[in-house]
């Protein structure tokens, strides 16, 4: 499925970040076949982008699968 198709089904509670990536991927792609440019286009996304805890949480077993990694 598309991330546009999955954007349009999940709406308001869509992931901000999967949804801009999957449109710069789209518009990487018009991009190349329009302009053809003598330059390669790369992507490089992260395995994992992490930030503040913003869940409460009273013990390690909780964390998420992200966030406990680094705490091990």
């Amino acid at each position: 499925m598309t991330s546009s198709k999955l954007l349009s089904r999940a709406g308001t509670e869509a992931q901000a970040r999967r949804g801009a990536r999957g449109c710069r991927i789209q518009q990487e792609a018009q991009f190349i076949e329009e302009k053809k440019p003598s330059w390669d286009a790369v992507a490089i996304n992260p395995p994992y982008v992490l930030g503040e805890i913003i869940h409460q949480c009273d013990k390690p077993e909780s964390l998420n699968t992200s966030v406990a990694a680094f705490y091990e």
